[in-house]
């Protein structure tokens, strides 16, 4: 039996059709062929890329664009927009090839947090750009191009459209409830994790299977305004929640996309939204803005619940 929801922060309809997971299938995603030659973002491979903006982890005096770095952000190559257009840039998470978020430590998240923090300061500063996004393709059929983990960050002239809604839909609830609709969250989702500083989030109309909210707990606009000790704490629980999703769902292809508010916008709440992709948008989704998901959020939350692993302890002074 299909159930129809109304996702109230992204103002869309959700048909929620748990049989529809079991209906054959004949046609299969056909895998990309591998770029040949070196990684352009592992080590030693510096000069492929424009020159860098932002690089943590390299000693005093070492020279720039070369080894060694933990996380490195630079002009993206191909970009989609640029000039009077935006800024789009690559943030790539760790100098390991094969290692993606859920096999990363929280502290390595939160260095990489904390650069996209100071790149969206930097790029916020800029009067032609209205909105900057950072979001990370996991798998080719979430869009990603090369294998090597890492994010983007993409500044635009205007707000994109999700943005505007999820602005529109939160305004209008302080002024209804006076209150923040994802402050008021946990009351009306499945709370996967909660930890003193950030919460994990299966919302009641997930446009996606697995798809899974994380937040915290304060309420922010602007992610940059957020604590280091904020910024670990999402961290902490973003790692978790991918391992988790491997184990649960058999580590699918995903977008991670991090909603931050605009410059001179106050009434949000910066969270970040993690979306599998285990089907592609059909035309239904894509020509009415409907979304089909065919897996209980319910089910999805109790599931990634009994995968979390505790969180680790602190170590470091």
């Amino acid at each position: 039996m299909s159930e129809l929801r109304h996702d109230l922060l992204h103002q869309t309809w959700v048909i929620l059709a748990p049989g529809r997971g079991d209906r054959p299938r004949d046609v299969q995603l056909r895998p990309e062929p591998a770029v040949a030659g070196p990684c352009p973002f592992c080590p030693g491979q510096e000069a492929q890329t424009p020159a860098e903006v932002l690089a943590t982890g390299r000693p005093d005096g070492a020279p720039a664009n070369g080894p060694p770095w933990r996380v490195r952000v630079f002009p993206n190559r191909y970009p989609a927009v640029a000039g009077a257009a935006g800024r789009h840039e690559v943030v790539v998470l760790s100098p390991d090839h094969d290692r993606g978020l859920a096999d990363l430590t929280g502290r390595q998240v939160a260095e990489v947090l904390a650069a996209v923090r100071t790149r969206m300061g930097e790029l916020e500063r800029r009067p032609d750009l209205a909105a900057v996004t950072f979001f990370l393709n996991s798998g080719a059929g979430a869009g990603a191009s090369l294998s090597h983990p890492h994010g983007q960050l993409l500044a635009t002239p205007a707000v994109p459209a999700v943005l505007r809604a999820e602005l529109g839909a939160m305004a209008s609830w302080r002024r209804e409830r006076n209150e923040c609709l994802l402050c008021a969250a946990p009351a009306a989702a499945d709370v996967v994790a909660a930890e003193p500083l950030a919460l994990a989030l299966a919302p009641r109309a997930s446009r996606f299977a697995w798809e899974t909210l994380l937040m915290p707990r304060r309420h922010e606009a602007r992610v940059t305004a957020a604590t280091d000790a904020e910024l670990d704490a999402v961290a902490s629980l973003l790692v978790r929640l991918a391992a988790a999703l491997r184990a649960a769902a058999g580590d699918p292809a995903y977008n991670l996309v991090l909603h931050t508010a605009p410059p001179g916008s106050e009434d949000f709440h910066w969270h970040l939204e993690l979306m599998p992709r285990l089907a592609p948008l059909a035309g239904f989704e894509a020509g009415t803005g409907f979304f089909i998901n065919p897996v209980d959020p319910a089910h999805a939350a109790a599931a990634l619940r009994a995968r979390m692993l505790p969180t680790p302890a602190r170590t470091d002074p």
